[in-house]
């Protein structure tokens, strides 16, 4: 969403932070803006779908998935 008065676009994201009955903690991520979901994998995080309708549906990108 843009500023009215300036036209720019503000990243506002939001942070899951999960832990697996394993003890094994995962991360993902969800842009506002760009509607990116992305996963944190060996301190980097990758982008693996988006949000493609204000219904909320998910695309996961080709070769993606929520685990590693």
């Amino acid at each position: 969403m843009a500023d009215k008065k300036t036209g720019r676009v503000f990243q506002r994201e939001l942070f899951l932070f999960y832990r697996e009955r394993s003890g094994e903690c995962r991360a993902y991520s969800y842009n506002y803006a760009t509607r990116i979901v992305a996963a944190l994998r060996e301190g980097k995080w990758n982008p693996i779908g988006q949000v493609s309708t204000d219904s909320g549906d998910f695309q996961m990108f080709e070769g993606k998935d929520w685990l590693p």
